[in-house]
């Protein structure tokens, strides 16, 4: 299939009813596929749109992965429907930069009434960090981090949400860990459209697979 049949991917949800947000189950495995082999009824209950960033690159799946090709700016994949967590969760998937060199994954989440982005391999290809604390962006505040990204591979990300934390690994190392008790949280105004639930790149092409949320047992 060429891209431009694809152009309009969504999720496949496989949705637990019966599952609390307190239960450690996957509530909804955000399996991408395209629209064209789905139901109208499900994309409908599941869907996914493509933002309208300006000078955005195409979005479509090659197989069981998501594509954000390279545009001018941002090119990003933004979910339409209510996000099942907006607390207590973890996020979990597999990213790449394909090609490029600035950030392959703003990963935009909601936190509580707020947002916050995941930022991996920004300002040059190397920054990792939370944007943002306090009106400070993942390039100025005390998540920031530098770590070595090479194109063509992938790296397992994870990131959890919760009350008064918010912690991330990248390959199983922990490179977000802050307490944000009294902090304001927010997102740079660039991604916006992200919101409620996104992933993006700048002026990068990123493979996206394997994304899922889960909800986390409290104690």
């Amino acid at each position: 299939m060429t891209p431009n049949a694809l152009l309009t991917p969504i999720i496949h949800c496989n949705l637990v009813k019966s599952i609390t947000r307190f239960s450690v189950a996957v509530l909804l495995t955000l399996n991408l596929i395209a629209l064209s082999t789905m139901a109208q009824e499900t994309a409908t209950l599941c869907g996914w749109k493509i933002p309208d960033f300006a000078g955005h690159g195409e979005v479509y799946m090659d197989e069981d992965t998501l594509i954000l090709d390279m545009g001018n700016c941002m090119t990003g994949a933004t979910y339409t429907n209510t996000p099942p967590f907006t607390i207590d969760y973890e996020i979990t998937l597999k990213a790449q930069r394909v090609s490029g060199s600035d950030f392959f994954c703003a990963l935009t989440v909601p936190v509580k009434d707020s947002h916050c982005s995941l930022i991996v391999g920004g300002w040059g290809g190397g920054l990792i960090g939370i944007s943002s604390l306090d009106g400070a962006d993942a390039s100025e505040n005390e998540t920031t981090s530098f770590r070595r990204f090479e194109n063509g591979q992938w790296y397992d990300i994870r990131l959890r949400v919760e009350s008064h934390r918010i912690q991330a690994w990248i390959d199983g190392d922990s490179v977000v860990d802050v307490d944000t008790t009294n902090r304001k949280i927010s997102t740079r105004i660039e991604v916006d459209p992200s919101k409620p639930l996104g992933i993006a790149s700048w002026c990068t092409k990123a493979a996206i697979k394997d994304l899922k949320i889960r909800g986390l047992k409290l104690d």
